[in-house]
């Protein structure tokens, strides 16, 4: 891994939402999130699309698991009425 003073704005922004970033680098992500207008509007982006993401993960498995117990209950019915 790069040390901070050579990791860009993109590995950064990589790092922070892998949650692998030192203590050095979580500062410096937060200077140029006070201090950079394109790589703050950078990271709300990334935050947006990593919920959203994670939303559509949620849901999918949702009705994964919906369709699961729905399968199990007819499985269910099929064999106490037999």
């Amino acid at each position: 891994m790069k040390n901070h003073n050579e990791m860009n704005e993109d590995e950064l922004l990589e790092n922070f939402f892998t949650e692998i970033l030192s203590i050095e680098d979580q500062k410096q992500i937060h200077v140029l999130l006070q201090s950079d207008s394109k790589c703050t509007l950078e990271f709300v982006f990334q935050k947006h699309l990593k919920k959203a993401i994670l939303l559509n993960e949620r849901e999918a498995l949702k009705k994964e698991l919906q369709y699961f117990e729905a399968t199990l209950l007819k499985a269910k019915s099929s064999i106490i009425v037999s």
